[in-house]
């Protein structure tokens, strides 16, 4: 369903704004954002965010990959 902005604003944080670049990478729609307010899963989607980079640049292997998966937080 559509959605539209609303004026009201819910535990808004003036400081803070989402940016992207709208570049031949990113789909014909706006990207979506979540946020998160916890410290593990915070800390889990930034160190995915490094694994898969790693990954994607060829220094490390699929089962690399999903062995950082399976035993994370441990690695």
């Amino acid at each position: 369903m559509p959605t539209e902005r609303g004026t009201a604003r819910y535990n808004a944080n003036p400081n803070f704004a989402l940016c992207y670049d709208d570049n031949d990478n990113w789909p014909p729609r706006s990207p979506v954002a979540m946020w998160f307010d916890d410290t593990i899963l915070d800390d889990f989607l930034k160190d995915w965010a490094t694994v898969q980079k790693k990954l994607y640049a060829g220094e490390i292997t699929q089962a690399e990959y999903f062995e950082w998966k399976i035993m994370w937080p441990e690695i």
